[in-house]
């Protein structure tokens, strides 16, 4: 395996883009991490985006993106791994380089999960969901992680308040007017 190194980051301010599509918020990031990393040309583009299709109703955003970023002719795939994807897309990235098959890949998460609200949104976001055991008894993804939680708290008898900084950083980091986007190459 070879060495593998981060050579350039770009994001995208968190907030309200009601203006601006899946597509270009990606462009934009991947933009700038090419810029910051003083690179002209990659071999892949991994986009990890769990909620393209049911959000913002558009999936194939690897593709995608990486026509309209001028990426043309280079691999490019979505890697959906629920809220896990911008993470299981970086290890994609890294595994294609540090194997050989690439030589500089850009790996990108992206969402726009505010595009829908409520129940609407709840119901986009099931599709983490296992449809069969999960979804059809009116599971969510916050009531299982409730669950979960309740579980290892139960297990190894930690009080509620353990959990509190895990909230009060959160909301911290959510008030931050930039957020990587993990745009990186």
């Amino acid at each position: 395996m070879r060495d593998v190194s981060i050579i350039g980051i770009g994001q995208t301010p968190v907030g309200e883009h009601w203006d601006t599509d899946l597509r270009s918020l990606g462009i934009e990031a991947v933009r700038t991490a090419m810029g910051d990393g003083g690179v002209k040309q990659v071999d892949a583009l991994y986009v990890g985006s769990a909620y393209g299709a049911t959000v913002s109703s558009q999936s194939q955003i690897g593709p995608l993106i990486a026509d309209y970023a001028g990426l043309r002719g280079v691999e490019a795939f979505t890697i959906e791994a629920g809220d896990a994807s911008g993470g299981a897309a970086l290890r994609t990235g890294y595994l294609a380089v540090a194997s050989g098959a690439v030589e500089m890949a850009v790996v990108l998460g992206v969402e726009k999960s505010t595009d829908t609200v409520g129940a609407e949104r709840v119901f986009a976001r099931s599709v983490s969901l296992d449809t069969d055991y999960e979804l059809v008894h009116g599971a969510t993804l916050p009531a299982l992680a409730a669950l979960l939680m309740r579980r290892y708290m139960f297990e190894y008898g930690v009080e509620l308040s353990a959990f509190e900084n895990f909230s009060i950083n959160a909301h911290a980091n959510g008030a931050k007017t930039r957020t990587p986007c993990i745009a990186t190459y």
